[in-house]
Order: C-alpha cells, then sequence, then structure tokens
C-alpha cells in the first residue's frame, strides 16, 4: 500500500471523517497533514518495537571504512540494532561481544591465545554496540594492516525518510501485512483528541491494543527469522 492508501483506509473506513450527505461539502476533522503525522508516528514506532527492518545493502547505513589506531565508530542515526559485521573480503563474521567482555569482567576469554594472535596483526575479531548511544565498538584496535577496510554491517533500523504530505505515493519499507495495523495507531492518535466532534476515547483504546497487539505478532515474527539452531563443534573447548 502506498503513504496514499493508508490515509485514504484511515479517514475513509476507520474514521468515517467523510460526509455521506448528498451534495454536501463536507468539513474533514483532520487535515491530511495531521493524519500522516500520526501514521509517521505509528509508523517509526512499530519498526522500533519490531526491529523488522533489516538492511545489509545501504552503503551509508551499513558501511563503515575502518581507521587505523581507532575502535569506535559511529553508527547511523536510523540504526537500532547491529546483527553482523564482517570485513570486506572475509568468509566469516565477527564475533558479538558487549562491553563488559570486553573490559575482562565476564570471564577470561578475552586473553585467550586466539585473540592475541589476531590482535598482533590488528585485525578486529569482535565487535560490540552496547559502548554508547549508536557507536560500534571493535576489538582490537585496529592497525595499519586494516587501514581504508570496510566493515559491512547487518542492523535492524529505522525508516530512512518520513512520512510527509509532499509525497504521497511513497511505499512505506515495512511489509504489507503490517500496513492496516500501522493505520490502527493512526486511528488512536487522531481518536483520543480532546474536541468534541473528533474525541472517541473508548474507540481510540480499542485501536491502541490492536497496533500493540500487531507489535507482538511482528516480535515474534521477527525472531523466528533470527533463530539459529545450536551447532556443536568436536574437539571444541567449552
Amino acid at each position: 500500500m502506498l503513504l496514499q492508501e493508508w490515509l485514504e483506509e484511515l479517514r475513509e473506513n476507520v474514521l468515517r471523517d467523510v460526509s455521506d450527505v448528498l451534495g454536501s461539502s463536507s468539513v474533514e476533522l483532520w487535515s491530511d497533514a495531521t493524519l500522516v503525522r500520526y501514521l509517521d508516528e505509528g509508523y517509526k514506532k512499530f519498526c522500533k518495537g519490531t526491529l523488522l527492518l533489516r538492511d545489509s545493502t545501504t552503503p551509508a547505513v551499513t558501511q563503515i571504512p575502518l581507521v587505523s589506531g581507532t575502535d569506535t565508530y559511529p553508527l547511523h542515526k536510523s540504526v537500532l540494532s547491529v546483527i553482523s559485521a564482517r570485513l570486506d573480503g572475509n568468509a566469516y563474521d565477527l564475533r558479538k561481544t558487549t562491553h563488559d567482555a570486553l573490559a575482562g569482567s565476564v570471564d577470561n576469554s578475552v586473553s585467550s591465545g586466539a585473540v592475541f594472535a589476531a590482535a598482533a596483526a590488528q585485525e578486529p575479531v569482535k565487535f560490540a554496540a552496547d559502548e554508547a548511544n549508536r557507536v560500534l565498538r571493535v576489538y582490537p584496535t585496529v592497525g595499519g594492516t586494516f587501514d581504508g577496510r570496510v566493515l559491512h554491517l547487518r542492523v535492524a533500523r529505522m525508516p530512512l525518510n518520513p512520512l510527509t504530505t509532499d509525497d504521497l505515493d511513497v511505499e512505506p519499507e515495512v511489509p504489507d501485512d503490517y500496513h492496516l495495523d500501522i493505520v490502527e495507531w493512526g486511528a488512536y492518535r487522531a481518536l483520543r483528541n480532546h474536541d468534541t466532534d473528533a474525541e472517541g476515547i473508548a474507540k481510540a483504546s480499542a485501536h491502541k491494543r490492536r497496533f500493540e497487539e500487531a507489535i507482538k505478532e511482528a516480535q515474534v515474527a521477527s525472531r523466528r527469522s533470527l533463530f539459529a539452531p545450536v551447532e556443536f563443534v568436536f574437539n571444541s573447548r567449552w
């Protein structure tokens, strides 16, 4: 569905903000700009709550050129979560870890011989995304050999562009399955308006509940898509 179709669904089929009197000049209770603003808010809330938008191809979002002597890099403002990271040309991902693990407060795995061997060449072998908001940390610090090498990310992100009345022909990035659920948020925001003509608190609450239910359903689908069975490697240490 296009944004124009979201707007029509919200105004005509959900809010019934149209006149059914023949020949009348209806006065809309909500402007297009207001309803699109509510739809955009629902769109962003849905993406943030579900981590449904995955991206591995948008260069500005998923590619980080490494710099010698640097171990922290800003993430694009749209990034919500880093799923994986891989050095350009490598056939394997960096290991995902945390600030605590890199600080040695979890176990002594950071001090293992394998990590020291990698550190000698200064090739990053681990990454953490909890160092600060929208900051990616790699370990070990990048060495001169890897200066300029690109780190490719797989991320969950927010929409890259807001919904506005300037482009009603845009198709939002979320799958079609959830388009009508996002319209529910627009209805909630419109009906909670404290106006004697527009107010409908009970109806608003029902639309909000359906929106929240849809987020939970999408969260289950999102987790299912990331599920990986446990793999056992013979002769490995535990």
